[in-house]
């Protein structure tokens, strides 16, 4: 009876200890799974990268953004190629010759110069098709942090086309003849772009239309310089208007740097 009881104190005594080595033991199983599932998780969105729509521009900036962008949407067809189509038409109507602000027309650089004052003239330095990146990528480092593909994924993508109004051959375009009959903000001819030329390409390519999509990233690129409060409270129209601050701050950093 004594030394059943000294075997079951002995037992006792190492079973702790057993399982301390089972619970380690299933420590090691999970973090092999997390590194299978992890290795695995890695390959498909590679392959996803590498089957998605070729870019038909050469730039290593809007490239690496579009790839950035699509697998912040998870590779959905509609949010990619409305955002390689924006990419292309961004180089087709040479955005690069054209300056990010317009500084003669004031109902177009009243939110810059609250912004930032005087000091707002200085970023026509900055080509459009800069400030188009710029403020594309801060929007997609947001909707990074945000997590939320169906929140995020429209107010990223109003980044990428909040400024083309701007664009002279697209204005051109656009409003032909009517071009000097009235200033039209660049709010105004982002929309009617958004509308006009990027819904039917996108219908082309799909033979169908998207309209809700298009609908709503056309409300919000024709409202991201709101007058009104309640616009400005609207949570995707102000994701376009921080990133485009944000992209703003930046630009103007570096140009103070530079003439230093």
């Amino acid at each position: 009876m004594k030394d059943s009881q000294n075997s079951n104190d002995k037992l006792n005594e190492l079973s702790p200890i057993k399982s301390m080595g089972q619970l380690l033991a299933s420590f090691l199983v999970a973090e092999c799974i997390i590194e299978i599932r992890g290795e695995r998780e890695t390959k498909i969105k590679k392959m996803a990268i590498d089957s998605l729509p070729k870019l038909q521009i050469k730039d290593s900036r809007a490239e690496a953004l579009y790839k950035r962008y699509a697998q912040a949407v998870n590779f959905t067809p509609t949010f990619v190629y409305l955002c390689k189509i924006g990419l292309e038409d961004m180089k087709r109507y040479n955005f690069k010759k054209d300056p990010s602000v317009v500084t003669s027309v004031s109902n177009d650089t009243s939110h810059l110069q609250e912004a930032f004052g005087s000091t707002y003239a200085a970023l026509a330095n900055i080509d459009l098709e800069e400030h188009t990146l710029n403020v594309f990528e801060n929007g997609i480092a947001a909707g990074e942090k945000k997590g939320r593909i169906m929140q995020t994924a429209l107010p990223m993508l109003a980044c990428l086309f909040h400024d083309f109004g701007k664009s002279s051959e697209l204005r051109n375009e656009l409003l032909g003849e009517n071009i000097g009959r009235g200033y039209r903000a660049h709010a105004e001819v982002s929309e009617i772009y958004i509308r006009e030329i990027l819904a039917a390409k996108y219908h082309t390519k799909f033979e169908e239309q998207s309209i809700e999509t298009i609908e709503k990233l056309a409300n919000i690129v024709k409202n991201h310089h709101p007058a009104n409060k309640k616009l400005r409270s609207d949570t995707m129209i102000a994701f376009v208007i921080n990133s485009d601050i944000m992209a703003r701050k930046e630009e103007i950093r570096l140009l103070k740097q530079k003439m230093k």
